[in-house]
């Protein structure tokens, strides 16, 4: 049969079905019991694995992406690789443990030296977005570790500065991906209730008092004179130190002082008749108050002869930074006085509270620790070391005295922490659910930060009602050389972008949940349809089951199985007489709203003319997506493939030929599914390095080979499957006849 009558509950059920795919299970990984948001994010990166051979996890901070990548790992039962930022290393060995789960960990960093970790079938990145530059040898090795296997991004950031970072990070599984494919790779779920605290802003702090003229100083800054393979980038080193003044003072004297000691050997430099680079320079360079010696055999021999006027551009630029210097160098003190006493003043106001401070400059933190290590309960975190006003604390001691199983410090204990000052070292990854107030010390270039140093402790574990933020008001002088605000809402804007769809997902799987049926499916009814809907029903070929509900707005929602792309739904409205047709969330989620009415009678015709149009849409789709494949993202790439393999071929005697065939097949059935630029930079490797034809067809062969049982399996790994034609399984019709007989308005 192929046009099946239901009820409207009923195919509610089916399509709520098709959409989830799975009936959600319990899951229980060691000691931890996933929540339902955290299990259906679990089912959702897995569907997304065996579609496009890799997904990129973006929740906010706090909900739980460790236990979701473990969850994924211990289901497809791999042992993942984790890259992950070094200072997460004993989180991810604790985590792993506790859920049984077997993991080798790599830091990024090491990555970025050249690190060369042994591949597994899932790749798991943290914090992917210190990933996002492509073209650094972090990118490049993290890329070779994902050709030929699943790949897991976690960040809650996919946009740092623009929107070629979420495309740098898909690239990874997904290079030749459109844009709607690209959104359909990202998940976005929101906070549930259990997931933490709620997040109350306070009012900014008082900010110490302005310096007289600074802001002038600064902005008059004469030009200063580049390294020979540099620019002078004389807007960048205003900013600078303007993001260094709204720091603190003590922020900007460390600034100026290094950039004196910079042009103090640059000076040296050109006093022996050299221009050095930038490489050259460096060598010049000991430390924060020491250079090497004047000695022309030190440098460079391809250092380039300086402009006549070197000399006195570069002095006319120090000049001017020593008079900054001494203008702010009467007001150190009283400027970290200031910032202290605002600290200690939010302390008492909220007493028993704990306190975290974070700032990007480890001289603010200095300063911060200078005025406030006598106050009982302060430590200190820059780099590798730590200062506790009591007793001596290691760095994983002090996150244990502070992380999700924390408890409260009775204010009569020596030992208790009460305030924690920090770098932004502490702002990822780490967890600090016994912070009741989060401090920005400074603020951030990107509002990825500072939604990462609330994550810290606005997450699960933290038993707080809310976790109060609040931050230093800037001077004023330094927010006119900034315009940080408006620097802010632009990367905000292009991360809400990127994040819009995931989101509008996630909301749509919240309403489609209620839909879920645990009943079996009603028996088929026979239909009756009126006799010239007859020959339209046998010719649609889509075996479909059909209700409709009462409404004034014709719309329909229809369940679509077994498309290239995964489960999909669509959205139809008619318009001027045509049905038109959408996959985008917000027209779906409208569709939802309005699919909740009572049953009424189905239009057959309609019906039909509805399926016929929804095969038109989805045959029109596969060949897009068909035509648009070109095997890791590289068409030119592969045509020199295929002119090569022909070439090759053309040399074997006929009896040979037919075997040879049949490996390439095999091997072009993994290597083109492989679609991340890690994988299309392997092949285009080959592809250069080996010049016989033969041999190249061989280590493709090879390759295929070793992405092969890297996945465990001949599946196809990096992309999307073959899979069968495309299925209409369900059609929920509204603004259809009511069930009185009177007909719904049609606008």
């Amino acid at each position: 049969m192929a046009l099946a009558l239901s009820t409207a509950e009923s195919v509610r059920a089916r399509i709520a079905r098709v959409w989830f795919d799975s009936p959600r299970a319990d899951i229980q990984l060691g000691r931890f019991r996933l929540r339902a948001s955290q299990q259906e994010t679990v089912e959702r990166v897995e569907r997304l694995m065996r579609r496009s051979g890799g997904a990129l996890l973006a929740d906010p901070p706090g909900t739980g992406k460790t236990i979701i990548a473990l969850a994924l790992a211990s289901r497809m039962g791999v042992s993942p690789l984790v890259a992950a930022p070094a200072a997460l290393r004993e989180h991810w060995q604790r985590m792993a443990q506790d859920a049984g789960v077997a993991i080798e960990f790599v830091s990024l960093e090491s990555l970025g030296r050249g690190a060369s970790p042994r591949a597994r079938a899932l790749l798991i990145v943290d914090e992917a977005h210190h990933v996002r530059t492509r073209g650094t040898r972090r990118y490049s090795r993290v890329a070779a570790l994902a050709s030929g296997a699943k790949v897991l991004l976690l960040t809650a950031t996919p946009v740092v500065n623009r929107t070629s970072d979420r495309d740098a990070l898909l690239a990874l599984f997904c290079e030749s991906a459109t844009a709607a494919e690209h959104d359909q790779t990202i998940i976005r779920g929101a906070r549930d209730a259990d997931t933490g605290p709620a997040v109350v802003r306070l009012p900014a702090l008082a900010a110490a008092p302005e310096v007289a003229g600074l802001a002038g100083a600064i902005s008059a800054l004469p030009l200063p004179l580049p390294v020979a393979d540099g620019r002078a980038a004389l807007a960048l080193v205003r900013i600078t130190l303007a993001m260094a003044w709204r720091s603190s003072l003590a922020a900007l004297d460390l600034t100026l002082r290094r950039r004196l000691q910079r042009g103090a050997s640059l000076a040296d430099a050109l006093a022996a008749g050299r221009w050095p680079t930038r490489d050259a320079l460096r060598h010049w360079l000991l430390g924060d108050d020491a250079t090497q010696l004047a000695l022309g055999f030190v440098l460079d021999d391809s250092s380039a002869p300086p402009p006549l006027d070197a000399l006195e551009l570069l002095r006319n630029h120090l000049s001017a930074l020593e008079a900054i210097r001494e203008r702010i160098g009467p007001h150190l003190e009283a400027d970290s006085r200031a910032r202290g006493e605002a600290i200690r003043r939010l302390a008492g106001a909220h007493e028993g509270a704990r306190l975290v401070v974070f700032a990007q400059y480890a001289a603010t933190i200095r300063s911060l620790w200078r005025v406030l290590r006598t106050d009982p309960g302060v430590v200190a975190i820059t780099g590798e070391r730590v200062q506790a006003a009591a007793g001596r604390w290691s760095r994983d001691e002090v996150l244990r005295a502070l992380g999700p199983h924390s408890t409260r410090a009775r204010l009569d204990d020596p030992r208790g922490i009460r305030l924690l000052l920090t770098t932004d070292l502490l702002s990822e990854g780490v967890e600090l659910q016994g912070v009741d107030i989060v401090v920005h010390g400074d603020a951030p270039w990107t509002p990825a930060r500072i939604e990462q140093r609330v994550g810290r402790a606005a997450r699960t574990g933290n038993r707080s009602a809310a976790v109060l933020v609040t931050h230093f008001a800037p001077p004023r002088g330094a927010r006119g050389l900034l315009a940080l605000a408006e620097r802010l809402a632009a990367k905000r804007a292009a991360r809400d972008e990127v994040l819009e769809r995931p989101e509008a997902l996630h909301r749509l799987s919240v309403a489609l949940r209620p839909w879920i049926r645990e009943e079996p499916d009603e028996p088929d009814e026979p239909d009756e349809p009126d006799e010239p809907a007859q020959e339209m029903i046998k010719e649609s070929r889509l075996p479909i089951r059909v209700a409709a509900v009462a409404g004034n707005h014709p719309r329909f929602l229809a369940a679509i199985s077994g498309d290239t792309t995964g489960a999909l739904l669509l959205a139809g409205q008619l318009i001027r007489g045509r049905w038109r047709l959408s996959s985008a969330p917000k027209a779906l989620l409208r569709t939802v709203e309005l699919a909740s009415g009572p049953d009424c009678q189905v239009d057959h015709a309609e019906a039909v003319r509805i399926a016929r149009r929804v095969r038109e849409w989805i045959d029109s789709r596969r060949a897009r997506h068909a035509m648009g494949r070109s095997g890791s993202g590289d068409a030119a790439l592969w045509r020199r493939v295929h002119r090569r393999v022909d070439r090759a071929l053309e040399q074997l005697p006929l009896a040979d030929r037919e075997r040879f065939a049949r490996a390439w097949s095999d091997a072009l059935d993994v290597l083109t599914a492989a679609r991340g630029v890690g994988a299309r930079d392997r092949v285009a490797a080959l592809v250069n390095e080996t010049a016989d034809d033969r041999a190249l067809v061989a280590e493709l062969v090879r390759l295929s080979e070793e992405w092969r049982q890297l996945s465990g399996s001949g599946a196809v790994l990096n992309g999307a499957s073959s899979d069968p034609a495309p299925r209409l399984v369900a059609l929920l019709f509204v603004g259809c006849p009511a069930a009185d007989g009177s007909t719904a308005n049609r606008r």
